[in-house]
């Protein structure tokens, strides 16, 4: 039997099972090349990252407060310009109002004029043309009558007299009339300025109010923003809390407990610095968020906020610094022969540098300033150029 060459397709189940086989081993290979190895995050990266995006979200918060207040400002400082450009919109309204008054009568004054002059105008020319029809009438009479050449000039300027009366007072009416034509177009000048000066007027009202929507509006958006920002600051910042637990966990499985447990340590000469709060959250030397060595201890517990914070010697106070950056509100003591300790992210400070202190005697108040993922105290023992562990110089 010959092959005929053409090939031969399965078919039914067999075919469908075949191309669901393929379809499922182009996806093995598809994943196979895009996915790149799942990487877990350890404790203190992830601590780090949220850190971050919290930064990030208080960071967000501060500018959309600070747009509040700018667009606060602003809006206030609009207010007042439209107040402004308000009233001298009602002064420009009254000046158009009064000028118009003023083209009116000078319209008027100029239409009695003119009539004055038309109606002297045809008194003149029934004048003179009484004079012409005397003059043809009784011309010959006249002139036989007149019995001397002096009477006759005389009776010629007398006539002419009559006659260069009356066309001065056509000119002084007419130059009368032309003053107060010159006059209502100075008015009709200032009219037109008036009016440009108030539709200049009525679109700085227009702009400014227009202004004044886009101001509120963004103070509404703003405070919007402020306040999801917060929601998120709020989910964030708990995320923060367990990450921290999470990462301090491990390091008490590697050393060490993290409760204070009234014990007394060997050798200390420092008093406890927060009375009747023993938890330790975070000892000397462990992971902190960026994964370097803990550079002091961490005190707090669930009502540490606003506790005592007592100098854990005798010294002097040689800094009360506030507003720092990672320390918040701080403060440090010097004991004396090179040891100072540094209390940190106080709510207050109570002294002043150079003051003197006793062991036991309060010198702030335990807060969550600068940068603290909750209420606690911050201790650092520096010693001989360095730091060194609190917990060698504390006694329980």
């Amino acid at each position: 039997m010959k092959a005929t060459g053409t090939t031969i397709q399965p078919k039914g189940k067999g075919a469908r099972a075949l191309r669901v086989l393929a379809l499922g081993l182009l996806m093995a290979l598809l994943c196979a090349l895009f996915s790149g190895p799942v990487y877990a995050e350890t404790p203190a990266e992830k601590y780090k990252r949220l850190k971050e995006e919290l930064e990030q979200t208080r960071s967000a918060i501060k500018s959309y407060e600070n747009s509040v207040t700018q667009n606060q400002q602003l809006k206030a400082e609009l207010e007042k310009q439209k107040a402004i450009i308000d009233e001298m919109v009602e002064v420009n309204k009254q000046q158009i109002a009064d000028t118009e008054a003023r083209l009116r009568q000078k319209e008027e004054e100029i239409a009695d004029k003119r009539q004055v002059i038309y109606e002297n105008d045809q008194l003149l020319q029934q004048r003179l043309l009484a004079i012409y029809s005397m003059n043809n009438a009784n011309a010959t009479a006249q002139l036989l009558n007149v019995d001397s050449f002096s009477e006759l000039m005389l009776m010629l300027d007398g006539m002419r007299r009559i006659s260069k009366h009356d066309t001065d007072l056509l000119e002084l009416l007419n130059e009368q009339r032309a003053m107060l034509e010159e006059e209502q177009a100075s008015i009709d000048a200032d009219l037109a300025d008036l009016e440009v000066y108030y539709a200049q007027l009525l679109e700085n009202q227009e702009d400014l109010a227009q202004n004044i929507v886009t101001a509120s509006q963004n103070i509404s958006y703003a405070q919007a923003q402020v306040e999801a920002q917060k929601e998120i600051e709020g989910d964030q910042y708990a995320a923060l809390l367990q990450a921290q637990k999470e990462m301090q966990a491990i390091a008490g499985s590697i050393g060490g407990s993290r409760k204070g447990d009234g014990s007394t340590y060997v050798g200390g000469v420092f008093t406890w610095p927060v009375p009747g709060h023993y938890t330790i959250t975070c000892h000397f030397g462990s992971p902190d968020p960026n994964g370097s060595p803990h550079r002091g201890m961490d005190i707090s517990s669930a009502s540490v906020y606003g506790a005592d914070i007592v100098a854990c010697g005798d010294g002097t106070v040689i800094q009360a610094t506030y507003a720092h950056s990672s320390y918040g509100n701080y403060i440090v003591v010097d004991h004396g022969d090179g040891v100072k300790t540094l209390y940190a992210h106080c709510s207050q400070l109570y002294l002043s540098p150079g003051s003197d202190v006793k062991k036991g005697d309060t010198i702030a108040a335990v807060g969550s300033t600068g940068f603290s993922t909750g209420p606690h105290l911050h201790l650092e023992v520096h010693a001989d150029g360095g730091l060194s562990n609190p917990a060698n110089w504390l006694k329980g």
